[in-house]
């Protein structure tokens, strides 16, 4: 076999011995799975760490596999039936414990109950509640014995990480330190030993939870689309889950003692957490966390591979059609939509700005997630679809320059963590000072040729998300509408009419996002 769980795990310079520790408990992670197919590059893809599971179990049965949320939506294959493939999918991979993530109720409750149904594995969620009482399927606290240890899971998720607008109205999502301390309590009472929160919030928040809750040893989250490998002392390894990194097994790997661990594991499933906790006398003893690498030197598990062949099949018989051609790539990753300029955000927000003759266009960089580079070549239906799955309507409204400064401050204002609030832009020119504090980052802004002016008046074009202040815009939501979401179409089919119109498309960025990191 070309992949070896123990050839990686040797890497991290952390070798078990049972006369050292009294057990060993090992989890493997994942969260914002969109994708169940690999990259270009062959990194990613269900199928492969299937492969990767199988045998860390075969070397301990009693590994456990943990997603924490964003799996139902959105994606392609997840439009196509509701999420009802994936869940076959993840129940093949005999997943143990997810947790919500906000994109898990974008059908709605009557869809997400019965997906809860239809899964094989267990959701906890100790802070959702649906009319004051727990969502049907779903556990608040749970203790399973792992190598004599009674090991206890929660499930968090921030109320930050959801945009109410999108949000069942039935749901209420309790304060996470709060329920986290009444988890905690609830599982020490069953005598857990060892306690796992599984949440789906960002890092800020997760760091929060660590300092708040004594008694939580492991932290697995999701929602930040990056690798994160932090101790909350200080320590820290990170960086983005793009299929470009060659480094990430070996070098995102450290250990933790005495402190929560926070493991977070990128995206799509490009890279798998592995944690391993080490107990001494019933404690907690050390945390040792890395991140595998999922590429193409692993090989798909033959069952995953043929059920996920099947669904792309059927995929592919509703949405392959050919609506023209790109003579370049076209880069729809998140790591490159919520950090800088690419030539596919430059595209949509142009289309968008001329669909709706507007001065300018915004288009938040979450909003784009197919999280892969589009080939040079034909561009289907499905391509389009796998880049915007979200059935987001194009907008008008007026505003004045001093908003439009506002909204681009708050682009800028958590750049570092390359958030889905990061604005993909048309119609201006924009310099960005980001080691300058937040809110004092954009230092010029250029409409056509003219320098903005706080004070005129300009024409946008936007989504419905970002009218209803989706990602905290809520300068976009007190604006004078022109066209709502009652009027416009959806972004995806102005995109498909723009290709259909022009047949080839040659999109390249153009410097209208300069960023300058300091001296």
């Amino acid at each position: 076999m070309a992949f070896s769980l123990v050839a990686q795990l040797s890497l991290s310079g952390c070798a078990w011995s049972p006369i050292r520790y009294g057990a060993h408990i090992n989890i493997l992670h994942l969260n914002d799975v969109y994708d169940v197919t690999p990259n270009e590059d062959g990194a990613g893809g269900l199928a492969r760490v299937k492969t990767l599971v199988d045998e860390a179990r075969r070397k301990d049965p009693s590994t456990l596999l943990i997603i924490s949320g964003d799996f139902l939506s959105p994606s392609l294959l997840s439009s196509l039936d509701k999420g009802s493939s994936v869940i076959e999918i993840l129940n093949l991979l005999q997943v143990d414990y997810v947790t919500f993530g906000n994109h898990d109720f974008d059908f709605g409750m009557d869809i997400l109950k019965k997906r809860i149904k239809q899964s094989k594995f267990k959701w906890i969620s100790s802070n959702i509640l649906e009319l004051g009482g727990r969502i049907p399927g779903t556990t608040f606290v749970d203790i399973r014995k792992i190598n004599r240890v009674n090991v206890g899971f929660f499930g968090l998720l921030d109320s930050k990480a959801v945009d109410s607008f999108y949000m069942p109205k039935e749901i209420d999502i309790l304060d996470t330190v709060d329920a986290a301390r009444r988890a905690v309590k609830a599982l020490r009472k069953r005598n857990a030993e060892v306690i796992v929160a599984i949440t789906h919030m960002d890092m800020d928040a997760d760091r929060v939870l660590a300092r708040s809750v004594p008694g939580i040893d492991l932290i697995l989250g999701g929602h930040d689309h990056v690798e994160i490998n932090e101790a909350t002392s200080g320590e820290a390894t990170r960086g983005p889950a793009t299929s470009g990194e060659a480094t990430r097994g070996k070098a995102r790997s450290g250990i933790a003692t005495g402190v929560p661990r926070i493991i977070k594991s990128g995206y799509n499933a490009t890279t798998v957490g592995e944690v391993s906790i080490f107990t001494r006398g019933g404690k907690k003893d050390t945390v040792d966390g890395r991140h595998l690498e999922v590429n193409a030197s692993i090989p798909e598990d033959p069952q995953v591979a043929n059920m996920i062949s099947k669904s792309i099949d059927n995929l592919n018989a509703s949405y392959q059609v050919v609506l023209g051609t790109t003579l370049v790539p076209l880069d729809a990753t998140s790591s490159g939509n919520r950090r800088g300029e690419t030539n596919l955000g430059n595209y949509i927000a142009d289309t968008m700005r001329k669909t709706m003759v507007a001065d300018i266009a915004v288009m938040n960089g979450g909003a784009i997630v197919s999280g892969k580079v589009i080939k040079t070549g034909v561009i289907t239906k499905k391509d389009l679809l796998s880049i915007l799955p979200f059935e987001n309507v194009l907008c008008k409204v007026m505003l004045k320059g001093g908003a439009i400064k506002e909204a681009l401050e708050h682009s800028f204002a958590r750049y570092e963590m390359g958030k889905g609030a990061f604005l993909q832009i048309s119609g201006m020119k924009i310099v960005a000072d980001i080691s300058q504090p937040s809110g004092q980052r954009i230092k010029s802004v250029v409409v056509g040729e003219i320098p903005l002016e706080e004070e005129r008046e300009y024409t946008l074009a936007l989504n419905d998300y970002l009218l209803r202040g989706g990602d905290g815009y809520t300068m976009l939501a007190n604006t004078q509408i022109l066209i709502s979401d009652l009027y416009g179409q959806l972004v995806v089919d102005a995109l498909a009419s723009a290709i259909k119109e022009s047949g080839v498309i040659d999109p390249k960025t153009d410097g209208r996002l300069t960023i300058i990191v300091g001296d």
